[in-house]
């Protein structure tokens, strides 16, 4: 039995994430100092920002022909929302233990709210390396030797600007 990282269509969406990354780094790396974030699935990634859909395009191609020469590196971003899911489900939990048996009292719950807040900050902090680990273990991968960026599209709703990167992946 294959592990359920795996499995498709789960491992074209990490795949498409990892992407999805290499390309902001890229972009990054350009003379557009557009805010941009992305969401990943099993057909390609969303970009959101204020960037010409051409950029776009030759910085997705780039960063998976980078990504194929061996830098895989480009597959972890620092700003990738799963970098804050450990640290959340861990200072939540804190905060759910601090706060377990005041029940509809709002004494007992003013008097453990300090006490809540110290350990949500603890184990915020505490949490904090495992959001890298859990991206590159689990969010993203550097399986990209049979992808191919097929286009981009570019939708303009209501005033954003969203591109559509579509990939595919070639049947050995």
């Amino acid at each position: 039995m294959e592990p359920i990282l795996e499995v498709n269509p789960v491992w074209k969406v990490r795949s498409n994430h990892a992407l999805e990354h290499a390309t902001l780094h890229v972009l990054a790396t350009k003379a557009t100092l557009a805010r941009m974030s992305g969401f990943s699935d099993a057909g390609g990634f969303w970009l959101l920002g204020e960037v010409p859909t051409d950029l776009v395009f030759e910085n997705a191609r780039k960063a998976l022909e980078r990504m194929q020469a061996g830098e895989t590196g480009l597959a972890i971003h620092e700003n990738c929302g799963s970098n804050l899911v450990p640290s959340i489900a861990v200072s939540g939990g804190l905060v759910w233990l601090a706060m377990a048996g005041a029940g509809k009292d709002l004494r007992k719950k003013a008097i453990r709210f300090p006490l809540a807040v110290v350990l949500a900050l603890i184990g915020f902090e505490a949490a904090k390396p495992a959001g890298p680990l859990l991206q590159e273990k689990a969010v993203s991968t550097d399986h990209v030797a049979n992808m191919l960026v097929r286009e981009v599209r570019c939708y303009r709703p209501y005033g954003l600007v969203i591109h559509r990167v579509i990939t595919e992946f070639k049947v050995d």
